[in-house]
């Protein structure tokens, strides 16, 4: 049996959540903002990077983490609370910054009842994102801060 990974299981809460929702996405502005951003972060060319990354939800990996990608994946993960290395069969369980635009996406996608997402002026990538997928449905939401972004292409 496949084990669904946090993006996966946070796809399936947006689709259900916002099945005939009608919610008003905040702060996006039709999904302009989202495509200035993703294109000023492709320009950019960064494929090695390293970035802490604090995530608030109802799951299993929730909390300060500092995410290390090369060459577009995910190569490291160190929890923050302990300093203790995550085991790599559990990397689908946390985002580079190509997934948190994707969650994003999906979020303007299942329109969901609010999303607020803050950009790097220069790198475009997401500084933090707050998401409720309908506001009737508990434990959905999900708050995104990213801090520490280093270069290292």
């Amino acid at each position: 049996m496949k084990r669904l990974g946090l993006k996966s299981v946070g796809a399936i809460v947006l689709s259900l959540a916002s099945a005939g929702c009608s919610g008003g996405i905040l702060g996006v502005g039709e999904g302009g903002e989202l495509q200035v951003n993703r294109s000023r972060w492709q320009a950019a060319g960064i494929v090695d990077y390293t970035y802490q990354v604090d995530r608030g939800c109802f799951c299993g990996f929730a909390g300060p983490h500092e995410i290390q990608v090369r060459d577009g994946l995910i190569v490291a993960v160190i929890d923050l609370r302990d300093g203790s290395a995550v085991e790599a069969q559990l990397f689908d369980f946390f985002d580079t910054v190509e997934d948190l635009f994707d969650i994003i996406e999906r979020a303007i996608a299942n329109q969901a009842a609010v999303l607020e997402v803050d950009y790097h002026v220069q790198l475009g990538y997401p500084t933090r994102i707050e998401l409720d997928g309908a506001l009737n449905v508990a434990d959905d939401e999900l708050t995104v801060t990213v801090s520490r972004f280093v270069d290292e292409s």
